[in-house]
């Protein structure tokens, strides 16, 4: 829930005016709880001195529903940061005129005053960078079956830079960061040097940058509770003993 003593964004308006430019996709959750995990999902499309306007909201498998006065959690990402907003429903469902041949059918909230800057992460991250390389493959899952990965998904290949309790941090050649979308669900495969077994986990992607003078991607993944809870720490373990060996072998060398 967004924090009053967070860090907040110099020039909201700015921020959600660069922000639907790009159309870039906005999170949200009812603070009401009508709306169940995954988040809802839209697009943000304009912004005016009272008001924000997204497309309609989706939920893979649902249809989520929203009325007048519902408030909502709210997070999207503008460059490098992550914001976080609490907004209200105007109107659920309104048209909105993108230009002189298209109206799509969205919903307006009330246009946030403030903007906070949002937690990165819940985890000490380790860096693994200079540690024996780690290849790892991801492998694009079904967009309206994200718990299956068709025979003629995308796959590709790179190297673990960074992990935590939480995510990953994975680097990708030879793509453009716009061929990945920010949400989308992969599953990451890669053998840890301790470990004989491949650990498969599911991921989302939450930040896709490019590195290496644009020859690469760097992904940042947070880790799903997938199949449950129990099983994702389970198949988690080796990983994060791994990371702990490297943070006792960087403490040990000074």
């Amino acid at each position: 829930m967004p924090n009053p003593a967070a860090a907040k964004a110099p020039n909201p308006q700015a921020v959600l005016q660069d922000a639907c430019s790009r159309s870039a996709v906005i999170e949200f959750h009812s603070q009401e709880g009508r709306v169940s995990e995954p988040a809802a999902r839209a697009r943000m499309l304009a912004v005016t001195d009272d008001a924000l306007y997204i497309d309609k909201p989706h939920i893979i498998g649902q249809d989520p529903k929203f009325s007048w006065g519902n408030r909502l959690e709210a997070y999207f990402m503008d460059g490098e940061n992550i914001f976080t907003f609490l907004a209200t429903v105007v109107l659920s469902n309104c048209k909105l005129k993108l230009n002189a041949e298209k109206t799509v059918t969205g919903m307006k909230l009330a246009r946030p005053r403030s903007l906070e800057l949002g937690q990165r992460r819940q985890f000490y991250r380790t860096s693994l960078a200079l540690e024996q390389p780690i290849p790892m493959t991801l492998h694009m899952t079904d967009p309206e079956f994200p718990l299956q990965t068709p025979i003629n998904a995308q796959h590709f290949k790179g190297l673990v830079l960074d992990g935590s309790g939480g995510g990953i941090g994975v680097r990708v050649d030879n793509v453009k960061s716009a061929q990945i979308k920010i949400f989308s669900k992969f599953f990451v495969s890669f053998r840890v040097p301790t470990s004989p077994d491949p650990l498969v986990l599911l991921t989302e992607v939450r930040q896709a940058r490019e590195i290496r003078a644009g020859q690469s991607v760097k992904l940042g993944l947070q880790i799903l509770d997938w199949p449950s809870v129990r099983d994702a720490e389970r198949v988690l373990q080796p990983f994060t003993q791994h990371l702990n060996a490297v943070q006792r072998a960087k403490l040990k060398a000074g």
